[in-house]
């Protein structure tokens, strides 16, 4: 427990820390019925899972006695946004991971379809064709290659590769959902609907019990194009900005039977439900968009204003932290998932994409301890001026002059002290502001330029 600064204190540790007593309890409560508190089964469930996510295959008679509880319970219980699998349900956590864990051992011809996967990320229509695809990958770019294609869940997929591009530990990935939600206290879809596969072989195949869209996946450091051959799965909507043209894309693209869809340039890539685009005419203005703000977090920083890979944002059922939070992909709810497509709406009320962008643009050395959520909305801020066009106070409620004027006046009252100051962000971002206001951006430009230009500690 935190009691001040960067002090902390270790108070006795919960019983239901150790995962045997646990794992005893959960047993117990399988056979028969008994109260436990929320606090105890939030406990319990926990030291499960670090048990079950860290267990290897040889411990057999672990892996027995896990496979036995899967016997006990009744049906299976299935987490959703409508009834989620939450802290007072542990011995429903524990079976439904255990089944998780055992499908993510199973051999690829084996995989079957996850009853959960209809609800989210979604089935495949029934009917729909299944093609196959040849697609240059450019390996001087890292990270995931969209394919637009989508792989049904437990469809098997077949990936084929010329021999020489073995050594580049190219892999596929199927699902852009790749937040574990393992460690929360409740589960509003299953934790884990990601998997990727190494392409170690000229010809591999691969499976995921909740489908999703296909990735080629490029680490770094390599060089030259590779033709990798995908079959098995169903075409996908995807623009490609510069590439797909506005016939192809109103006409057959956006029909597309694959349940995701991405919308792609060089600097970002949206990933949303189909359903969100298959009404947009020009993806397009969308995308230009965004590429002009990330040239104006490049021009902030002082960057070049092509980033060695694009920039990904995904929206998901549920994510592992915050209401967004950044990263590759960054990550949503699906609330904003019409938003992070739609142009009207991106342009009017876009803070909270960009402020996960300015996290991934915000630098260390120049950001203070304690100001980790205030540094990157300098970029929001940026953005909000240089590319929307609009005013400070627009951005967010917390700008208005008047809401200021209360965080201030509460400061004030509080002895303006620095812990209070860093622990309210937009209070903090003022200070920021009062020097844009007064002398402009190319003070700021000029320092973080000069942290840019300095070597590597």
């Amino acid at each position: 427990e935190k009691v001040g600064g960067n002090v902390f204190t270790v108070r006795e540790i919960p019983p239901l820390a150790d995962a045997g007593r646990a794992l005893n309890l959960l047993e117990t409560l399988l056979r028969e019925s008994q109260e436990i508190s929320v606090a105890d089964a939030t406990i319990a469930s926990r030291s499960i899972s670090d048990l079950l996510t860290g267990l290897p295959q040889s411990d057999v008679a672990m892996q027995q006695r896990f496979s036995r509880l899967l016997g006990q319970g009744g049906e299976l219980k299935i987490p959703t946004e409508k009834e989620p699998l939450g802290p007072t349900d542990p011995a429903a956590r524990l079976r439904y991971l255990i089944t998780l864990r055992q499908n993510q051992t199973l051999p690829v011809e084996k995989v079957k379809p996850d009853p959960a996967a209809v609800i989210f990320p979604g089935a495949v229509p029934a009917g729909a064709k299944v093609v196959s695809q040849s697609i240059a990958v450019n390996t001087a770019v890292p990270q995931w290659h969209s394919t637009g294609l989508y792989a049904a869940p437990g469809a098997v997929i077949k990936v084929s590769l010329p021999s020489q591009a073995l050594a580049k530990n190219l892999s596929v990935r199927i699902g852009c959902h790749t937040d574990s939600l393992v460690n929360l206290d409740k589960w509003q879809r299953s934790p884990e609907i990601s998997r990727s596969f190494p392409l170690s072989k000229t010809e591999n195949i691969a499976a995921n019990p909740f489908g999703g869209l296909v990735y080629v996946v490029v680490p770094n450091g390599q060089q030259g194009q590779v033709n990798v051959t995908i079959s098995g799965a169903v075409e996908a909507p995807l623009f490609t900005l510069g590439k797909t043209s506005p016939e192809d894309w109103k006409q057959t693209i956006r029909n597309a039977p694959g349940p995701w869809a991405e919308f792609e340039s060089d600097r970002v890539i949206i990933s949303v439900p189909s359903v969100n685009v298959r009404d947009i005419d020009d993806p397009a203005k969308v995308l230009e968009l965004y590429d002009r703000t990330f040239l104006a977090m490049a021009d902030l920083r002082g960057i070049n204003r092509l980033n060695p890979y694009p920039e990904r944002i995904v929206a998901d059922q549920q994510i592992s932290a915050g209401y967004m939070h950044s990263g590759y992909p960054v990550m949503t709810w699906l609330d904003v998932q019409k938003k992070s497509v739609d142009f009207d709406l991106l342009n009017k009320e876009s803070w909270g994409h960009w402020h996960e962008f300015g996290h991934n643009h915000q630098v260390g050395a120049w950001t203070p301890e304690g100001t980790g959520e205030v540094t990157n909305n300098l970029f929001a801020i940026y953005v909000w001026e240089t590319v929307m066009g609009k005013p400070d106070e627009e951005g967010h409620p917390a700008l208005k002059p008047l809401d200021f004027k209360k965080q201030w006046e509460k400061d004030d009252a509080g002895g303006r002290k620095f812990e209070d100051w860093k622990s309210e962000p937009f209070l903090a971002l003022h200070s920021y502001l009062q020097l844009k206001n007064t002398f402009g951006w190319e003070p700021f430009k000029k320092v973080f330029r000069e942290y840019e230009a300095m070597p590597e500690a």
